[in-house]
């Protein structure tokens, strides 16, 4: 029985593997990802060179870096829509049609810090104002946004879907979906090059968040089925 029942384990666990493969978002930036993204970058009045915003090991060249990409992302998706479900939103998808919320921004403006060689990591965050962190996740329509976090020489910061807001203050300190946690970030004073106020208004209660998980429905990316869509790299760095 010893035998059979590691035969088994083994079978399963391939299947868990072979499933997280086939379901895995792809995080890298493509050749197409890199040419749309230079594009939307110029269409806003932004230089595409790699090396247009200087050395980027230096913290106030990032931010200004990750300050010009996201205006050119809000720039180039005028009508706010999202993009429909079974169907690709990368660059080139929001370029062409001009449109996207949160969900479509986010993954855009990751796939441009990406080509530009930043790490970053896409963050849902749920609203826990009615229900309990896990109750929240697999509640159908729950008050949710998807917005982005970035490395910086400084630690990760916090960078807004569909407003011009990063987390950075007056003194160069930089936020993250965690320390917001902690605060209610539209009491706080937020440094002068960040013009606008966060988007979501319900930071200033109570919310959870999951790094890597970009739709609880599956319908974002292929293969378009009712498995959750996932980055399992990203999604293992909620438990460290």
């Amino acid at each position: 029985m010893g035998k059979y029942r590691t035969i088994a384990i083994l079978g399963f666990t391939g299947f868990l593997v072979g499933v997280a493969a086939v379901h895995n978002v792809e995080t890298a930036a493509t050749d197409e990802d890199r040419f749309y993204g230079a594009q939307i970058l110029e269409r806003a009045g932004y230089d595409p060179a790699l090396d247009a915003f200087g050395d980027l090991n230096i913290f106030d060249n990032q931010i200004v870096a990750i300050l010009a990409v996201q205006d050119a992302v809000l720039k180039a998706t005028p009508i706010e829509e999202g993009l429909a479900h079974g169907r690709p939103r990368e660059p080139k998808n929001v370029l062409t049609e001009g449109m996207g919320i949160c969900f479509d921004r986010s993954r855009t403006i990751e796939k441009i810090l990406t080509s530009l060689g930043f790490e970053n990591r896409h963050l849902a965050i749920y609203s826990t104002r009615e229900h309990g962190p896990l109750r929240a996740l697999m509640t159908p329509r729950t008050d949710s946004h998807a917005l982005t976090e970035v490395k910086t020489g400084k630690g990760w910061i916090l960078v807004d879907s569909n407003a011009r807001w990063i987390g950075l203050d007056p003194d160069g300190n930089v936020y993250d979906a965690e320390d917001i946690q902690a605060r209610d970030p539209f009491t706080m004073t937020w440094a002068p090059e960040v013009p606008e106020q966060i988007s979501w208004r319900l930071f200033n209660e109570p919310f959870t968040y999951v790094i890597g998980l970009y739709s609880r429905h599956g319908g974002f990316f292929p293969p378009y089925n009712p498995v959750p869509d996932v980055n399992y790299r990203q999604l293992l760095q909620n438990f460290y």
